[in-house]
């Protein structure tokens, strides 16, 4: 199972009560296990990242939510990097013009606001 994490709290506090966290847990691909079962598998993998104090942790919610990010399985390497420049005056930008993460929206939103600016000038 490959899972991504992310601390929403961190960023907005008030995602979770006074002195407690949100954490939130993407997995990638189809679920054909129950959530009960997708609980304790993404525990497994997320024990290994936070440490043993994951066991008190309290599932919340989970959301199945088809076709989330584009598919990318190994071998999805070299990154797509789309150009961000659709038409004069017209950008684009997100994960699907990279690669489907985080780290791939923030760099094709970089390579668009470089155009911007490089456009302006």
């Amino acid at each position: 199972m490959a899972g991504q994490q992310l601390v929403p709290s961190l960023v907005a506090p008030g995602y979770a009560p006074e002195g407690l966290t949100l954490v939130s847990v993407s997995v990638l691909g189809r679920n054909r296990h129950s959530d009960e079962a997708l609980d304790n598998a993404i525990r497994g993998q997320v024990q290994r990242w936070f440490g043993s104090a994951v066991t008190a942790w309290r599932r919340l919610a989970v959301y199945h939510i088809a076709h989330a990010q584009p598919e990318f399985a190994p071998p999805g390497f070299p990154l797509v990097e789309l150009p961000p420049r659709l038409a004069p005056g017209l950008y684009a930008c997100g994960d699907y013009r990279d690669n489907p993460s985080i780290q791939g929206a923030l760099a094709s939103g970089r390579r668009a606001a470089d155009a911007v600016v490089e456009d302006a000038a």
